[in-house]
């Protein structure tokens, strides 16, 4: 039987595409003029970071750099900012 954190997953998944997909072909200024494309992006990194959240701790153990409070922190071990952020989460 499945677990929530299958269903958890998916949605990331399906989240992640759906940004893929959104951003594909776009030129930077074609993006940024495009307010309509830049909110539903926004809503699938809002989707994408809800079902993280509620990923269990045993999935988590098993996704470490993806599962963590904050993908963002070197400190943790977590990915590289490219964007000069240095946390994925304002203080």
């Amino acid at each position: 039987m499945p677990s929530r954190s299958d269903g958890y997953l998916l949605d990331m998944l399906l989240a992640a595409r759906s940004i893929q997909d959104f951003t594909s072909g776009q030129t930077q200024e074609g993006f940024a003029a495009d307010r309509l494309r830049i909110r539903a992006i926004e809503r699938e990194f809002e989707i994408l970071g809800e079902a993280a959240r509620n990923v269990d701790e045993t999935t988590r153990q098993q996704f470490p750099a993806f599962l963590r409070p904050d993908p963002l922190d070197a400190a943790e071990g977590g990915l590289p900012a490219q964007n000069g952020y240095t946390s994925a989460f304002p203080s």
